[in-house]
């Protein structure tokens, strides 16, 4: 089976939807189906992925509110539509929306698959999201399936919400926790230590987050950068620290040397969160806000994890503490969003939910 991706962006650019894009080009090497990969990027180049997919990168001429756009990227569009049996598209995407909508009768003669990875809705740009709704759902029926991440996600959104059930295949996203160290923190009796990481942006409620540590008797390491990390710094309090970025491997030695990972995002921009699945791969429980997305498919309080309501300063200072002043309830919701990542956010889990999707009709 021949299989083309439509991607933003893809490695060696690193971001959410780029690791997803991966895994699926993974998954179908492993299940022995070609994969070719159409992205943008700052030139215009072929190249082999790490699992021998082929990625056909276009220059990318202009970019208007996080829509790139590429006079290139049609014309190889062109040529791989009509020699492909399954196309994914990772949405949201308007280019590639459109490039759907003007090659349907290619699709049609091919009787190639059209499947939508729904990723998140649109939240902070109100007009644009607004027009792009109406733009999506006027031919939101080019698509045979959609693949998202979590049933919270599918209910919540405002787009894939209303399509009938079967036409919604839940395949929660994964890692591969290549980097997992064994868990040490709390092993001398030391106060309990948090972090957080993320890129320092409005939704991640980085602001919020440090206001409320502010009188807490425990120590908040902040993991990332951003526009906002320089105003942050200047405001933090003096149990904070800022690490800035960080490879895999740091990151993963960080997981092994805290007792949770604080998640303080203030709206359904995070729709899933890819850094609680690596937490949980290290058996670190999350204290998260209770966003009804992904998120809370992942963080389910008082399993693998506490949450708080969104931008509650008391909410998260009780939860901070109780975790906190806990060894015998950290040690167990670590042990519960390990064998969670295991069942459901593991490799393994992801290519058999792969699997069974492309078999199905």
């Amino acid at each position: 089976m021949k299989i083309l991706q439509l991607s933003k962006y893809y490695p060696p650019t690193h971001g959410g939807l780029e690791i997803v894009a991966e895994f699926f080009s993974r998954a179908a090497a492993d299940l022995a189906h070609e994969t070719r990969i159409l992205s943008l990027g700052p030139e215009t180049k072929v190249y082999i992925g790490r699992y021998g997919e082929t990625v056909y990168q276009s220059k990318e001429n202009y970019n208007f509110k996080s829509a790139p756009i590429s006079l290139s990227y049609y014309r190889k569009w062109k040529e791989l539509v009509s020699d492909s049996d399954v196309i994914l598209v990772h949405l949201p995407n308007p280019l590639a929306h459109e490039l759907i909508k003007l090659s349907q009768a290619a699709i049609k003669t091919r009787k190639c698959r059209v499947v939508g990875i729904y990723h998140s809705d649109i939240v902070n740009q109100v007009l644009l999201r607004d027009a792009y709704n109406l733009y999506f759902m006027k031919d939101i029926e080019l698509y045979d399936d959609f693949i998202c991440s979590s049933d919270k996600l599918r209910k919540s959104s405002s787009i894939i919400g209303s399509l009938p059930e079967p036409k919604i295949h839940i395949i929660p996203y994964c890692i591969d926790p290549v980097n997992s160290l064994p868990r040490n923190a709390g092993s001398s009796g030391q106060k309990a230590k948090f972090m957080a990481i993320g890129r320092m942006v409005p939704y991640k409620g980085y602001d919020f987050l440090l206001k409320s540590f502010k009188d807490l008797p425990f120590e908040l390491t902040m993991v990332g950068d951003g526009p906002l990390r320089s105003e942050l710094m200047k405001n933090a309090p003096k149990n904070v620290n800022f690490v800035g970025e960080v490879t895999e491997e740091e990151k993963f030695r960080l997981f092994s040397e805290h007792d949770a990972l604080i998640v303080s995002s203030i709206n359904r921009s995070e729709a899933y969160g890819m850094t609680i699945v690596e937490a949980f791969s290290s058996g670190l429980p999350v204290i998260s806000s209770n966003i009804d997305t992904g998120v809370t498919f992942l963080v389910r309080n008082g399993l693998t994890g506490l949450t708080f309501p969104i931008l509650s300063a008391p909410g998260l200072t009780e939860q901070v503490h109780r975790l906190g002043s806990d060894k015998a309830l950290r040690e167990k919701l670590g042990k519960n969003c390990r064998s969670f990542f295991e069942e459901k956010l593991s490799y393994p889990a992801f290519k058999k939910n792969f699997k069974n999707f492309l078999s199905t009709t």
